[in-house]
């Protein structure tokens, strides 16, 4: 009795890792569409959404919020 019921836990978790790893891999559909040949939607170039006329001056100055400063410099990075 003791065997059948090692051998029924056995063959369902054999089951149970089969289909976890069938259920993670990709089609050959898939590998496909993601090939390196150009194509001319992916290549084209976006529409810009906004755009930043010239700045004239000698510094452009940043200022940043207070907190977030404070959380860069707790992870050593200089603001």
């Amino acid at each position: 009795m003791r065997s059948l019921a090692k051998t029924s836990i056995s063959l369902a978790a054999a089951g149970l890792l089969a289909f976890s790893l069938a259920a993670c891999s990709t089609t050959s559909e898939s590998t496909e569409s993601t090939s390196s040949s150009p194509t001319s939607s992916a290549e084209s170039t976006p529409t810009p959404v906004a755009s930043i006329p010239s700045l004239s001056g000698v510094d452009t100055a940043v200022l940043l919020d207070s907190g977030f400063a404070a959380a860069l410099t707790s992870l050593g990075l200089t603001p």
